[in-house]
């Protein structure tokens, strides 16, 4: 009999708590169909979803202009610098939702996740001043990038990629570079 009414208590609080959420306007989201929530951890879907009256709620644009926080990079010699990624964005809410789940991860750090992932498979094995080759660079970190988002959830396009390295590294690779430029022309000042 304990046990029974125990249990009984247990759904009864539940139950209250579940009105006490609705009443007020916390514990349940309805995401429109051209958006997606994100509540705590969770992907939310196009549609109603019951949340924690404790978790904060946020509902997001399917698509539109994105970017990243500054993404740490190394480069072979272990030159530290940031990557800059933005980029027009288009989310599949059902996929996010998947991999969020499967992932443990929100979907911020998802992406996060995803980005650093891809920046460190084209990046790994190049010199810093390979970092600042935009044309060598661009082709493979776009498409490392793109696949690594779409696996995710989220398909990109227009990125724009920016790497930065230290001031000090920079000014003595463009002095290095001038130097290695010149040659004597026997004329006398």
């Amino acid at each position: 009999n304990r046990r029974l009414l125990v249990l009984i208590l247990i759904v009864l609080s539940l139950i209250a708590l579940g009105a006490a959420g609705l009443a007020t306007g916390r514990g349940s989201v309805r995401v429109a169909l051209d958006r997606f929530g994100i509540a705590g951890s969770r992907v939310l879907s196009p549609g109603w979803h019951l949340v924690s009256p404790a978790s904060r709620t946020e509902t997001l644009s399917r698509e539109g202009e994105g970017a990243l926080p500054p993404l740490p990079v190394t480069s072979k010699e272990g030159v530290r610098g940031n990557a800059l990624l933005s980029f027009r964005f288009r989310v599949d809410p059902a996929a996010l939702a998947r991999t969020a789940s499967f992932r443990g991860l929100g979907f911020h750090a998802l992406m996060e996740e995803a980005a650093s992932g891809a920046l460190k498979e084209i990046l790994a094995e190049r010199s810093a001043a390979e970092f600042l080759d935009r044309e060598a660079l661009d082709a493979p970190l776009s498409a490392a990038v793109t696949k690594a988002l779409e696996r995710a959830g989220v398909g990109i396009a227009n990125l724009k990629w920016e790497i930065r390295l230290p001031g000090d590294f920079t000014r003595n690779l463009l002095r290095s570079k001038y130097e290695a430029l010149a040659r004597p022309t026997g004329i006398r000042l």
